[in-house]
């Protein structure tokens, strides 16, 4: 347990990772934290803006984005560590 929540339902992010040239890379990052529940959202600052400019969604703003990609499975492996706690709360 951290701080009194367990680690399984702890996922570290780092944002705004840069594939080309890194100061550190994913797997010394993975490995110097000790983590498994390690994601990354690359930086793609550009279709960010798009989205933002234009007032539309990643979706629909760049599709075939890396940032769009790299949210989206964020989004799934969290909705998947809600899910359980939320099941265990209705049975309450």
């Amino acid at each position: 347990m951290r701080g009194g929540v367990m680690q399984s339902r702890i996922l570290l992010v780092i944002n705004r990772y840069r594939k080309r040239n890194p100061m550190i890379s994913f797997k010394e990052c993975k490995n110097a934290l000790g983590e498994e529940n390690l994601e990354l959202v690359r930086n793609d600052f550009r279709n960010a803006l798009r989205g933002v400019n234009f007032g539309k969604p990643l979706s629909e703003a760049a599709p075939m984005s890396a940032l769009r990609k790299d949210l989206r499975t964020l989004a799934q492996k969290l909705a998947a560590k809600v899910t359980p706690a939320a099941q265990k709360a209705r049975k309450k």
